[in-house]
């Protein structure tokens, strides 16, 4: 579920916490921005196309060109 959080200094937070999967937060200069990436955020980690930090930061751009070729 998406929560949007005016922050003190004018700027918005969206927070994300789907169950199975760690929370993620983003923060934008507009309530829209926030909206939006929410939006698609949310639908990204419940059809499983977000891939978590710990696994992305196991590969590298060498990885990636190895696997294209």
């Amino acid at each position: 579920m998406a929560t949007i959080v005016k922050r003190r200094n004018g700027t918005f937070q969206a927070r994300i916490r789907v169950r199975g999967a760690k929370p993620i937060s983003e923060t934008f200069s507009s309530k829209s921005k926030a909206e939006r990436w929410a939006l698609s955020a949310e639908a990204a980690v419940k059809d499983g196309r977000r891939i978590p930090s710990v696994e992305a930061k196991k590969h590298t751009m060498a990885d990636l060109i190895d696997r294209y070729i």
